[in-house]
């Protein structure tokens, strides 16, 4: 019997991030890198989340290069260097992030909870997305792990608000209330997935959703001086979406888990990247039913590097390059903008001047920026 997902949270009781202990972190093996068949846009009606188009082939995406001026990873889980995502071998766990402030290297295993967890359905937060307000989503990178052997549709749906736990009120904030962006969401279909029963570990990176009208969230919410947007997402690992909602996978699922650290209540550690995760995700295993309960918050600092870790998902968003403060214009503001972050001594501020996203702040940058502000896109 399939499962479906109503997408409600339980209120009123108190959360406790330990709530229920998972099982031991285990290392991911290197995963096969897929595309979709196809996408659709997903809207949420009476709260649940509905097909709001028909469904698209996909024709586009890969491991190619991305455009480093117009397609920038701004919430990024792979460090800046998104061509390192997967290894020589098609997979995600060799990967080679940015080098932090503190001088060690990000050695991108990525982990997950062993292959019987299941954990379809999970809310995370993304903050300081160093991209302008409701800025578009055009290329989404992830990981997961699947053990069935019907269709496999993913489903993202960007949220205004900051997942977070409040150590004062014992809960954490309620994802029932979190409002949509505006753009609604995207869902990806997989069809049958290969291997022996469909049971493996899977790396996707997703291009030219621009047309879909997603959007991020659309305001600093933590009164960040730099502007950069704070906000959350859910993720679903389904098998299949349709009138009645979505249905989630009927066995072991769960998204991989690296993520970015951050600068948060529980003691992280921000990294330098213009995007990082909490310490708090929102996950559907206590029990596994479509329901988001107050007790299936969690606490996700496990004490390896980086730490916090969060869900295997970047998110990257359109943007015109020169428009640097992402105010509509371009004018002598945006010129002072990047040279402010250019020359800034504090690396979460000078990340957003690495325009093309090979983790160095330098003269490459500055002419990049130079060229497209003597001709600025509309």
């Amino acid at each position: 019997m399939k499962k479906t997902c109503l997408l409600a949270l339980a209120a009123g009781a108190a959360c406790c991030t330990i709530a229920l202990a998972k099982p031991p972190l285990q290392s991911c093996r290197p995963a096969a890198q897929i595309d979709p068949i196809s996408v659709a846009k997903v809207a949420k009606v009476d709260g649940k989340y509905v097909l709001a188009s028909d469904w698209t082939p996909y024709t586009g995406g890969g491991n190619g290069a991305r455009n480093p001026m117009i397609d920038a990873p701004f919430f990024d889980s792979f460090g800046r260097n998104a061509a390192n995502a997967p290894n020589t071998g098609a997979g995600t766990q060799c990967a080679i992030g940015c080098t932090p402030p503190w001088g060690a290297v990000d050695n991108g295993i990525r982990w997950y909870f062993g292959s019987a967890y299941e954990n379809p359905n999970t809310v995370e937060d993304m903050q300081n997305c160093a991209c302008p307000a409701s800025s578009v989503v055009d290329e989404l990178d992830y990981g997961w792990y699947w053990q069935n052997t019907g269709s496999c549709v993913i489903i993202f749906f960007p949220l205004e608000q900051v997942l977070a736990f409040d150590p004062i009120l014992g809960v954490c904030n309620d994802p029932a209330t979190f409002t949509d962006t505006g753009g609604g969401g995207v869902a990806l279909n997989y069809g049958t997935l290969p291997g022996s029963n469909g049971d493996g570990y899977y790396y996707s990176r997703v291009a030219g959703l621009a047309g879909i009208g997603i959007l991020s969230p659309a305001t600093d919410k933590n009164g960040d001086p730099n502007g950069y947007a704070d906000g959350s997402y859910q993720w679903i690992i389904s098998s299949g979406i349709d009138s009645a909602g979505i249905h989630l996978a009927p066995g072991p699922t769960q998204p991989m888990l690296w993520g970015t650290s951050g600068s948060d209540t529980n003691g992280g550690t921000k990294d330098g990247r213009p995007g990082y995760n909490n310490g708090d995700s929102y996950d559907d295993d206590n029990p596994t039913d479509g329901i988001l309960a107050p007790n299936e918050c969690y606490d996700y600092h496990f004490g390896i590097c980086p730490d916090p870790i969060g869900k295997d998902s970047a998110w990257s968003f359109l943007r015109c390059p020169a428009d640097f403060n992402g105010d509509g214009f371009v004018d002598g503001i945006d010129a002072d903008s990047f040279n402010n972050a250019f020359e800034s001594l504090d690396p979460a501020v000078q990340a957003a001047a690495d325009l093309n996203g090979d983790c160095f702040v330098d003269g490459i940058d500055s002419d990049l920026f130079n060229n497209e502000f003597e001709s600025p896109c509309p």
